[in-house]
């Protein structure tokens, strides 16, 4: 639920997601009607808005390559309050469509190879797997190089199969 503000006010969250993926969410609301509003927000570009009296309802949004910030804000007008004058969210679920690119310098940082994908990469020198690389349940990766080096940081989920060939 929305945090608790008064008039002209936001209350918002927001997070950081790499692309592509697919990201679903519920959301409701209970406001007044075309004042006080619940907005989501791809990258500052608003996508929808809903207010007045919705009651749960599931978004899907296909997501681009690159980083993205994800927003979802409950604003308030100047005067004016109905019901519960709040919005929620719930069941947010973002999945990552593809394998992370294999990097020319050979070194991964902040990389998910999604669940039940199988994913490779390779390269001739060296391979470093740093700080947040993250190998998710089903997922099948295989690092080969001549020098392959795991940093603190690198996690592979329970179920996950990680073939390390040098």
């Amino acid at each position: 639920q929305s945090g608790a503000i008064t008039h002209s006010e936001t209350s918002w969250v927001q997070t950081t997601v790499t692309g592509p993926g697919t990201l679903s969410f519920y959301w409701k609301v209970w406001s007044e009607m075309h004042h006080d509003n619940l907005r989501f927000h791809i990258d500052a570009a608003e996508q929808t808005h809903i207010f007045g009296y919705i009651d749960w309802q599931q978004r899907s949004y296909a997501i681009g390559s690159g980083t993205h910030t994800l927003k979802w804000a409950y604003t308030k007008d100047g005067s004016g309050s109905i019901g519960s004058d709040a919005g929620w969210l719930d069941r947010v679920v973002y999945t990552i469509s593809t394998c992370p690119d294999c990097p020319a310098d050979g070194i991964i940082t902040n990389a998910t190879y999604p669940a039940g994908k199988t994913c490779s990469c390779s390269n001739a020198t060296s391979i470093t797997l740093g700080s947040n690389v993250t190998v998710e349940s089903d997922a099948i990766v295989t690092f080969t190089a001549p020098k392959v080096t795991v940093q603190p940081g690198f996690h592979g989920a329970n179920g996950s199969t990680i073939y390390i060939k040098q």
